[in-house]
């Protein structure tokens, strides 16, 4: 992939914000093999509102999660390293193309009125989901970067929602926090590792109720997306407004099945098929029972080996993060060191390992793979530091794997015990210091 040149750039802000960023020692000591176009840190800055310093610690950051989730090779992945390949039938997402041969934007269309949500809610296994969207962003920001190429302009996407279909069967409120609640925390992930990338979203075929629960929805918005969203009606309203829309989309773009002249096969969604969990009632059996309060992080500590194959079981019906620290030495560490890491500020013998993220509220069991990346000390975060009054309950466990391709019954993982960590531990503990163990 070639790199766009600055000599491209017409924009003299953006000349000055590529200037700074490429030549920011932090940048400088970041660079990776992987060409990243101007285009691309003109993505992140404006993202964050030209805040230079701010966007390259982030962009850093995204660095280091394209190498933990294995980004650069995603296309390697399929359903025995964990990535969801269903999704492509339940709930598929169409990269259209280029508007046009003068319009490099690239249009995405989802029928996501068709989709069976709330089948979805109750058993889908959220990270290997999120390994396929991960994947799809791969292949729509490889398009955005083929037409930067072709067209020597920076650009973007335009999402079109088809929500012809969907209809609520629950209450207002419960939807929300329900069914979209996982839907919101799944976009706001992506746009954080993609920001920037989306120019619109088009929902069309949208009844009054769907536009009273958009007034409900906006709050979790932020002000960047708020105005890009556009909600156009049934049948015949939708194509009367788009063009009168300031994103000059022409009906023309739209597959022939919209009414345009475009002549794309779009897939229909398939019925969704519960995943198959590999515990066994046993197994489920020695899922711990942990309880978070508002506020709170919980933190379990483990030494493990260069690597051991772990397999990880967790289940919990509210939101809440999660991430794993790793350091050679250190045993135990303190709530303000957490917190430093968390603002993207550096700690000594402390780093992330784990593609730390936000996790919705689900009612099923969700497991993944894992593989030790070092031989030291794993601190293991849970948190609910969102919420205000509620605390979250987690089922969780860690079990060794003996065999790569199926899952073994092995002793389950336990963590390190509080006597063990060592007076440190104690004294910041009573001190008020330490994560709750």
């Amino acid at each position: 992939m070639s790199s766009s040149s600055i000599e491209n750039l017409n924009n003299e802000e953006d000349i000055k914000f590529i200037t700074q960023i490429r030549s920011h020692p932090k940048f400088v000591e970041a660079k990776t093999i992987k060409s990243v176009t101007d285009f691309d840190l003109l993505r992140w800055v404006y993202a964050y509102k030209g805040d230079v310093d701010l966007a390259i610690l982030k962009f850093i950051r995204h660095l280091r999660i394209r190498k933990i989730i294995g980004l650069d090779f995603i296309e390697n992945l399929n359903a025995s390293s964990g990535l969801d390949e269903m999704a492509e039938e339940y709930a598929p997402m169409e990269i259209l193309g280029p508007v046009n041969e003068n319009d490099g934007r690239i249009l995405l269309l989802e029928r996501s009125g068709r989709f069976n949500l709330e089948q979805m809610v109750k058993s889908i296994r959220y990270s290997s989901f999120m390994l396929n969207r991960f994947r799809l962003m791969e292949r729509i920001m490889k398009e955005i970067r083929l037409s930067e190429e072709r067209t020597g302009k920076r650009q973007s996407a335009i999402l079109l929602l088809d929500l012809d279909g969907m209809y609520f069967h629950t209450g207002l409120i419960s939807f929300i926090t329900g069914v979209l609640s996982p839907y919101r925390i799944m976009w706001g992930t992506l746009v954080e590792q993609y920001p920037s990338f989306l120019s619109a979203i088009v929902c069309f075929n949208c009844t009054p109720a769907m536009r009273t629960l958009w007034n409900a929805c906006t709050p979790f918005l932020g002000d960047e997306y708020r105005q890009k969203v556009y909600l156009l009606g049934q049948e015949n309203d939708w194509r009367e407004k788009l063009p009168l829309l300031e994103l000059s989309i022409p009906l023309e773009a739209f597959p022939r099945d919209y009414g345009g002249e475009r002549e794309f096969k779009i897939r229909e969604p398939k019925p969704y098929q519960t995943p198959i969990l590999e515990l066994s009632p046993k197994d489920l059996l020695e899922l711990e029972e942990l309880k978070i309060p508002a506020g709170e992080f919980l933190l379990k500590t483990y030494f493990l080996e260069k690597c051991e194959r772990l397999h990880f079981v967790l289940s919990h019906e509210r939101e809440l993060t999660i991430n794993i620290l790793y350091s050679e030495k250190r045993k135990t560490i303190r709530r303000e060191q957490i917190t430093k890491l968390f603002k993207l500020e550096e700690v000594e013998d402390l780093c992330e390992v784990y593609a730390g993220c936000e996790r919705p509220g689900l009612p099923g069991i969700d497991f993944w793979n894992w593989i030790v990346p070092k031989t030291g000390f794993f601190h293991l975060i849970f948190g609910n530091e969102k919420a205000w009054i509620l605390p979250v309950t987690l089922k969780f466990q860690i079990f060794r794997k003996q065999d790569e391709k199926r899952y073994q019954q092995t002793n389950s993982l336990q963590p390190i015990p509080e006597e063990c960590l060592g007076n440190e531990f104690l004294e910041n503990r009573n001190e008020n210091n330490e994560i709750k163990n």
